[in-house]
């Protein structure tokens, strides 16, 4: 029997519930690995004092992303050969592919590669040009080169966005500046500069036991391809993170104060743990839906590591991260970091600017779709597999059809696989394209099943919304009760085979219910802090 986890395949392979062959790593299983790795990780820093622990600290986020693609992989091959499936893989699925045929995993990972390249800095006619242009940014965080800014009493940051933006409003006593992370980057190493420290090879095999450890745990083969791939990554990362460091630190200014804003890739975590080091201060933001919104505990050290002050949209989201402290220094490599949750009135999301009339609803629907991440992961919150989120979609459509709603679909913009043509082509769904602040207005009703930055922007239009909660994260009891007023919150869950289910014959009653759900800007408020 063949099975496949593309969802492009699935698709077109899909006949019925009972026809359809089916395998996926559960969520809890992928959770408690991700958890797990990230203590063991956590406890090998801690234990050893050298550069080597500092850097595998600034890159544990991205090792942990990676060792959740091969565990995610492992696990699902096991799976499908104990229960006699075939798979069909294609390029989007390389690694699978090479797991399962005990292959040597020849996979280039696209950040290294990036860092042993560095980042181009503009043409000088560009360079030029900026330079000028600079001269007349009087925003509140103007664009300035680096070493046209005095360190000592600015603020720095990578991003400009509208959040981030009110505070710098708010602070205008201070100077802030955007600058380019290419003023760190540019400068690429040479081969002779990434020469590996005994150290470096020392904490490599502690971590590849610690996997070793709990790949056994969970029944697995840590096979000689997997540990070799792991250690390749590890002997090119160390060094690559050890040399931007010491350039950052001992080449360039270190800001005092930076804003890392919502981005949390290597490149400010290798600046973040240079102003850590320096004495300076690091500050983050809220993005997307809001982290005390729906809080993954897997997703606290990623955010909260090397932050010394995070400021969240509203006071009830910042009030959920504090009623949350110990699960987020649970998971942070230094019990000691200073960490300050904000808020401030006069720190405020931009609400959208939507003119929406009393819209009666009577049968278009919106589903806002997830992310297909092909083989990869979405940071270490665990989505399910792309398989998984497609053969829910499949049939979450063809039961509000069965229920005569005409279904429109959203697709995710950073999908790595494309399904929606083929959704159009399977299931007569009608496409919606654009942004949502573009889009929002093409249908009477919206369908969730996740929180998004997307939810947050139709949350302020007079139109329903389902919200279908899978338990990918906690919701405090206050935030759910604010929820319920806005839109209708029904439960899912995976069943044995890790299939999306939820009580389907009563879909016409929750949206009937939803029908009440109306836009109340207090209670928006008390969210997103908006005005």
């Amino acid at each position: 029997m063949k099975t496949s986890p593309n969802p492009i395949t699935f698709l077109s392979d899909y006949i019925n519930d009972s026809d359809t062959n089916f395998y996926a790593i559960s969520r809890d299983v992928h959770s408690q690995f991700s958890y797990d790795l990230q203590k063991s990780i956590i406890s090998i820093i801690n234990k050893n004092d050298s550069e080597s622990s500092k850097f595998l600290r600034v890159y544990m986020y991205e090792f942990l992303r990676e060792s959740l693609v091969i565990f995610q992989w492992s696990y699902y091959i096991k799976g499908i050969k104990d229960q006699g499936l075939t798979p069909s893989f294609d390029t989007n699925f390389d690694i699978a592919e090479a797991l399962y045929n005990n292959r040597d995993l020849n996979h280039e990972n696209i950040l290294l590669k990036k860092l042993r390249r560095g980042l181009r800095s503009p043409k000088k006619s560009l360079l030029l040009l900026r330079a000028i242009y600079d001269i007349f940014d009087f925003s509140s965080i103007p664009r300035r080169r680096l070493k046209h800014i005095n360190i000592s009493n600015s603020i720095v940051t990578f991003t400009s966005d509208s959040f981030v933006n009110t505070l710098a409003k708010a602070n205008s006593h201070l100077q802030v500046y955007r600058c380019s992370p290419w003023e760190w980057f540019n400068n690429s190493p040479t081969i002779d500069m990434l020469n590996q420290a005994n150290e470096d090879k020392e904490i490599s095999e502690e971590v590849l036991n610690t996997l070793r450890v709990l790949f056994s745990k969970n029944d697995l083969d840590f096979s000689s391809n997997i540990k070799t791939y792991f250690l390749k990554l590890l002997n090119q990362a160390l060094p690559l993170v050890r040399y931007y460091y010491n350039n950052a630190r001992n080449e360039l200014p270190t800001p005092k104060i930076f804003w890392f804003g919502s981005t949390n890739n290597i490149y400010t975590r290798i600046i973040r743990q240079a102003v850590e080091d320096s004495g300076g201060k690091n500050v983050g933001f809220d993005h997307g839906r809001g982290m005390g919104l729906q809080m993954n505990n897997n997703e606290m050290g990623i955010v909260f590591d090397l932050c010394n002050e995070y400021y969240s949209y509203s006071e009830t989201l910042t009030n959920a991260l504090k009623n949350n402290i110990s699960a987020i220094k649970d998971i942070l490599p230094n019990k000691d970091q200073s960490l300050t949750l904000a808020f401030k009135k006069e720190v405020f999301l931009p609400k959208p600017n939507f003119v929406d009339k009393d819209v009666k609803f009577t049968d278009k629907i919106m589903y806002v779709s997830g992310l297909f991440k092909g083989q990869g992961v979405s940071g270490a919150n665990c989505l399910v597999q792309d398989h998984v989120l497609i053969d829910w979609q499949i049939r979450l459509i063809q039961k509000l059809q069965y229920f005569e709603y005409k279904v429109s679909y959203k697709s995710h913009p950073e999908s790595i696989i494309k399904t929606e043509s083929h959704l159009h082509e399977k299931l007569n769904v009608e496409l919606i394209s654009g942004t949502i602040e573009e889009t929002w207005d093409k249908s009477e009703a919206y369908i969730f099943d996740f929180l998004s930055s997307s939810f947050k922007t139709l949350s302020y239009t007079n139109r329903p919304i389902i919200f279908i909660d899978f338990g990918l994260g906690q919701i405090t009891k206050e935030v759910r009760e604010l929820l319920k007023k806005r839109c209708v919150i029904i439960k899912g869950w995976y069943d044995e085979q890790n299939r999306a289910q939820l009580d389907w014959e009563k879909l016409p009653d929750y949206l009937e219910q939803a029908k009440s759900k109306k836009v109340d800007l207090t209670v928006l408020d008390e969210f997103y802090g908006s005005k």
